[in-house]
C-alpha cells in the first residue's frame, strides 16, 4: 500500500446507531495495522465510540454541516484532502449520488458501503454490499468504472474476530449458554421481549449473557425483567470481548445488523429479529438459506414467538451443528483484506474491440507467458490471427473488450463467447501489468457488465492446471473452483461465476 491516510465519513448517534461506524472501524483497524493512519469525519458520534477511536489511536474530526448536504460533502472533502487521504469511505443512507459526485470532483476516490441500493445512482469508484442478498441490479445506475464488491466474502470483521482462534466448534448436546445482543441504542424493549421469551421455555437450564450495546448499561426495566424470568442472567454494559462471548455461546438471539456476520464467522447458531428496514433482507436471506432463524420485525415480536423459535434448537445438536458449519463457510474472515486490496487496484475502463486492435491483441496473444498458459502453446501466425479476429468481430455471440486505465493506456483484453444463458471467458494482460491485481479487477468489471447487458447467468473459465496466477485472479474476482475436467483434450481447472436470476 502506498496510501498513508484513509478517511471515513460516518456517524454513530442515537438515530443512526453504531452499526455503520463499527464496520468502518473494522476496515480502519486493518488499515492502521498496515502502518497507516485512519481519520473519522463525523457529524454525530457517541462518547463511547469516540473513546474507542482514541484507544485505537485514530483521529476524529467534527463535521459541522448538516449530514448529507452539499455543504457536508464539501467540508468532508476538504478534511479528507487535508489529511492527505486519497480514498474516502462513506457509510450512511444520506450520502447520495450528488454527495459522491462532489467528493469525486474534489479529486478523491470513493468507497461507498451500502445495504440496499439506497442512493439509486452511484458515482463511487467502489460500492461494497456485504450482505447475502446483495445483487448487481441494485446498482444498475452506476458509473461505467464503478466496481461492485458483493456478498459475505467482503464481510468487514473487526480485529478481535479475525485474530480469534477458529478451532472447530464444540456443539454441546444441550444449549447451556445463550448470548442476547441487539446492539444500538434504545433497544432494551426488544431485549426484554427476547428475555421474556427465553423465560417461557419449559425445562430451561441455560445461562443468558446480555450485551445492551456500546457504552451502555442495562436500563432498570431490563434489569427487572432479568429478575422476573428467574434465569441465570449476566448483563455486560460495554463488552470489549464479543469474540470470546460468541465463542462460548451455544445459541445467540440478535438483531439482524452487522453482528450477523460476526456470529456467522464464529459459527454461532442464531435467532434474529429485524430492528430496522435495512435488516429485513438480511434476516430473510439468512433464514431462506438455513443459516439462521428469522423472527421478523421487532415491532411485532412476542415472548411466545421467541420461545417457539428457540425450543426446537435447544435439544437438537445436529441441527445446530449444521447451521454452525454452513455459517462458518459463508464468512471466512478475509473480507477486510479483500477490500483493502481493492483500494490499490487501478481504475479500468472497457470499450469494444475495434479493427485497429488486431495487432496489439496478436502481440499479447503471442507473448511467451500467454502461450505457455494457453491450451495450444504454438505461436499464432498473423494471417491466422486476422481471420480469427475478424470472425470474432462479426460474431453476434461474442463480446470482446479492451481494458484501458484512467489515461487510456490499453492494459489487457477480455472475451466472452456466449451460449444462451452461459458464457466462456478468456482474458490476457499486457506483460507490463501482470502480478499487480489488474487481472481480478478486469475480470470482475467485465463479468458485471456482461450480467447487466445480457441474458447470461453463468460464466465459465477453463485454465491449464499449472496456471496458478490466473486461478488466483478468477478466485479473487468471485469465481468458485469446480475442480478438473477435460477441455480440448487436456485436463483443465474449471471455474464458474453464477449470478442470481433477476440480477
Amino acid at each position: 500500500m502506498t496510501l498513508e491516510s484513509l478517511a471515513f465519513r460516518v456517524d454513530a448517534g442515537a438515530v443512526s446507531g453504531t452499526g455503520h461506524a463499527m464496520r468502518c472501524l473494522a476496515l480502519a483497524e486493518a488499515w492502521k495495522d498496515r502502518g497507516n493512519e485512519a481519520v473519522f469525519l463525523m457529524a454525530d458520534s457517541l462518547p463511547a465510540f469516540d473513546d474507542r477511536l482514541k484507544q485505537e489511536g485514530m483521529r476524529s474530526v467534527k463535521i459541522a454541516s448538516r449530514p448529507g448536504t452539499a455543504e457536508d460533502a464539501r467540508e468532508s472533502a476538504r478534511e479528507a484532502k487535508s489529511s492527505t487521504s486519497q480514498w474516502i469511505v462513506l457509510d450512511g443512507y444520506h450520502f447520495d449520488a450528488a454527495y459522491q459526485e462532489t467528493l469525486k470532483a474534489a479529486g478523491l476516490s470513493v468507497l461507498a458501503l451500502d445495504d440496499y441500493g439506497h442512493a439509486r445512482k452511484y458515482a463511487a469508484d467502489i460500492v461494497l454490499n456485504q450482505n447475502l442478498h446483495a445483487r448487481a441490479t441494485l446498482y444498475r445506475d452506476r458509473a461505467s468504472t464503478t466496481r461492485l464488491l458483493l456478498g459475505p466474502r467482503y464481510a468487514l470483521l473487526r480485529r478481535e474476530f479475525r485474530k480469534h482462534p477458529r478451532a472447530p466448534r464444540d456443539i454441546r448436546p444441550k444449549v447451556e449458554d445463550i448470548l442476547l445482543t441487539v446492539g444500538g441504542v434504545n433497544r432494551d424493549r426488544v431485549a426484554s421481549i427476547l428475555l421474556r421469551g427465553l423465560g417461557k421455555v419449559d425445562g430451561r437450564s441455560f445461562k443468558v449473557t446480555i450485551v445492551p450495546g456500546m457504552g451502555r448499561d442495562a436500563s432498570s426495566d431490563l434489569e427487572s425483567v432479568a429478575k422476573e424470568v428467574k434465569l441465570q442472567v449476566r448483563i455486560i454494559g460495554d463488552a470489549r470481548n464479543m469474540a470470546d462471548l460468541m465463542a462460548k455461546a451455544d445459541l445467540a438471539l440478535a438483531g439482524a445488523g452487522t453482528t450477523v456476520w460476526e456470529l456467522a464467522y464464529m459459527g454461532v447458531p442464531s435467532v434474529l429479529t429485524v430492528l430496522a428496514d435495512n435488516q429485513r433482507d438480511v434476516a430473510e436471506s439468512l433464514d431462506r438459506k438455513g443459516l439462521a432463524r428469522n423472527l421478523g420485525p421487532s415491532e411485532a415480536l412476542t415472548p411466545e414467538a421467541v420461545a417457539q423459535a428457540v425450543r426446537p434448537l435447544l435439544d437438537d445438536p445436529t441441527r445446530r451443528a449444521e447451521i454452525a458449519k454452513r455459517a462458518r463457510e459463508l464468512v471466512d474472515g478475509d473480507g477486510v483484506d479483500r477490500v483493502l486490496r481493492e483500494l490499490s487496484l487501478p481504475v479500468l475502463q472497457l470499450r469494444p474491440v475495434r479493427e485497429e486492435d488486431a495487432r496489439r491483441i496478436w502481440e499479447w496473444s503471442n507473448e511467451p507467458g500467454t502461450r505457455a498458459a494457453s491450451f495450444s502453446s504454438d505461436p499464432v501466425p498473423w494471417e491466422e490471427h486476422v481471420r480469427w479476429f475478424r470472425g470474432k468481430l462479426a460474431d453476434p455471440h461474442c463480446r470482446f473488450y479492451v481494458a484501458s486505465d484512467a489515461v487510456g493506456r490499453p492494459r489487457g483484453q477480455i472475451r466472452f463467447d456466449l451460449m444462451s444463458a452461459e458464457a466462456e471467458v478468456s482474458v490476457s494482460l499486457d506483460v507490463e501489468f501482470r502480478g499487480r491485481g489488474y487481472g481480478a479487477a478486469l475480470i470482475r468489471l467485465a463479468c458485471q457488465k456482461l450480467f447487466d447487458e445480457s441474458a447470461v447467468r453463468t460464466i465459465h473459465a477453463y485454465l491449464k492446471e499449472a496456471n496458478e496466477a490466473s486461478a488466483r485472479a478468477f478466485l479473487d474476482a468471485g469465481f468458485e473452483d469446480r475442480g478438473s475436467k477435460t477441455v480440448r483434450g487436456q485436463r483443465a481447472r474449471h471455474f464458474a461465476l453464477v449470478t442470481e436470476v433477476g440480477r
